[in-house]
C-alpha cells in the first residue's frame, strides 16, 4: 500500500497574485509538488540566514558588569549559627541497654513492643526490656531454642 501526500498547489491565477505580491505580505513559502523527497530541493536563504544569525550574536552589544570591590573578605563568610539554637537533638541518655561488647546489629522490636532483640558480629544474641533496660540473657546462636524463645518474646 504506498502513501499519498496531499499538498495543496495553487492553481495559474493565485501564483501570479502570490508572485506580485511583497515578501512580507506573501503567508509563506510557495507549496510545490514533487515526486519524492529526494527531488526536494535544499531551503534556499539557509546560508544567509546562518550567517545573519551569526553576524547578529557577533554584533550584539555586550552587558558590562561592575566589579565589586570588597575590602573586608571576611564579610562575605556567613555567620554560622550556635549549636544551642540547633536543638531538637538529645542532650541527655534516656535509656542505656549494656550487655554486649561488640558492634551490634540494628536491634528488632517485639511483637508486643515490650522487648528488644539485638545480637553482635560474634554471634552473641542479647534480649533487653524496654521499660527498664533490664536484660533477659545472652545466647549464642547455635542455640536455636533459646533464641527463638528470645525472640518470640
Amino acid at each position: 500500500m504506498a502513501l499519498k501526500i496531499v499538498v495543496l498547489v495553487l492553481v495559474q491565477e493565485e501564483r501570479k497574485g502570490w508572485d506580485l505580491a511583497d515578501e512580507e505580505d506573501r503567508a509563506g513559502p510557495l507549496a510545490r509538488a514533487y515526486q519524492s523527497l529526494r527531488h526536494v530541493p535544499a531551503y534556499e536563504r539557509f546560508i544567509n540566514e546562518r550567517f545573519e544569525r551569526c553576524l547578529d550574536l557577533y554584533l550584539c552589544p555586550r552587558m558590562r558588569r561592575k566589579r565589586v570591590f570588597v575590602s573586608d573578605a571576611k564579610s562575605l563568610v556567613p555567620q554560622l549559627p550556635k549549636p544551642r539554637d540547633l536543638q531538637p537533638f538529645p542532650t541527655a541518655l534516656a535509656m542505656r541497654f549494656l550487655g554486649h561488647t561488640a558492634p551490634v546489629t540494628p536491634p528488632q522490636l517485639s511483637l508486643l513492643s515490650c522487648c528488644i532483640t539485638s545480637s553482635n558480629d560474634r554471634g552473641l544474641i542479647g534480649g533487653f526490656h524496654i521499660c527498664c533496660c533490664a536484660s533477659t540473657g545472652h545466647t549464642l546462636t547455635g542455640c536455636t531454642e533459646a533464641c527463638r524463645a528470645l525472640l518470640v518474646e
